[in-house]
């Protein structure tokens, strides 16, 4: 009897195992297909990925601010992290984004490497509100500089430049969300539970972008529409924190729109990443 109710619980946490091992291995195939940055941006693919990079990076920091204003100090200091451990240097998981940045700049580089190395120890030694102050105001300017400067202006000044990274952002907001949330809505353990707040950082910094890069070029209407996709996103995610089959259609649905959008903008065809 003992052995037949114990047969449930084995295929489910086998279930389980497979949809994180699958769930990962997508993500390691994502990657394993995107262009190799080194100390120069030679093509719209690795330009893409540079700024993909970049905005990776502040959503991390995104989510640790908001983590740090919840009292999380272990959660916040590891958000933190991410943003250098896991994109600055060679041999690190999603960049390396250092070499171009040096060979762009090194005062530069040396500068934004001080301060993504002191994030981690700032997410708890500070308050929520000097670390969020010390994050828009020192680091992001930085990065800002960082893409500027390392970005060549002809990738950066085309016209599908903006909406190919924040469609780049989008396939990893899913690629997040899915491993790290279940079907039912809940975290995956606590690797899941920090896999879904670098998707609700994801999704902070893809408005963010929106806001600052796209939405100035649309027109009145357009904006008002894709700005409430936006907050309909936000609230799935961040609030409600829904299955990924139930935000899957909602980014779905903000991409094709916004992808509509920007074409009837510049009167063109977008490049999808």
């Amino acid at each position: 009897m003992l052995q037949r109710r114990l047969i449930p619980i084995v295929i489910g946490a086998l279930l389980v195992a497979t949809a994180v091992f699958v769930a990962a291995g997508s993500a390691e195939t994502a990657q394993d297909n995107e262009p190799q940055l080194d100390e120069s941006i030679d093509s719209m693919d690795e330009a893409v990925t540079f700024s993909r990079n970049i905005n990776e990076m502040k959503g991390h920091l995104r989510a640790s601010v908001r983590i740090s204003a919840d009292f999380q100090p272990s959660e916040a200091e590891f958000h933190g992290g991410h943003a250098f451990t896991d994109y600055w240097a060679e041999g690190s998981i999603r960049g390396p984004i250092e070499p171009a940045v040096r060979n762009a700049d090194e005062s530069l580089a040396t500068e934004l490497e001080g301060e993504l190395r002191a994030l981690e120890r700032n997410s708890t030694s500070l308050t929520t509100e000097e670390y969020e102050q010390r994050v828009n105001e020192e680091v992001f300017p930085l990065l800002d500089r960082a893409l500027s400067e390392s970005i060549p202006e002809r990738f950066r000044e085309n016209a599908s430049f903006d909406l190919r990274v924040m469609n780049a952002l989008f396939d990893r907001i899913d690629e997040e969300y899915t491993a790290g949330v279940s079907s039912s809505g809940d975290p995956r353990g606590i690797d899941g539970y920090r896999e879904y707040w670098d998707a609700v950082g994801f999704i902070g910094q893809a408005d963010t972008l929106y806001t600052q890069e796209i939405a100035p070029t649309l027109n009145e209407s357009e904006r008002a529409e894709i700005e409430e996709q936006f907050a309909r996103l936000q609230a799935a995610a961040a609030f409600s924190r829904v299955p990924p089959s139930e935000l899957k259609p909602i980014v779905t649905d903000l991409r094709s729109h916004l992808s509509d959008a920007v074409d009837a903008a510049n009167g063109t065809a977008s490049a999808e990443t």
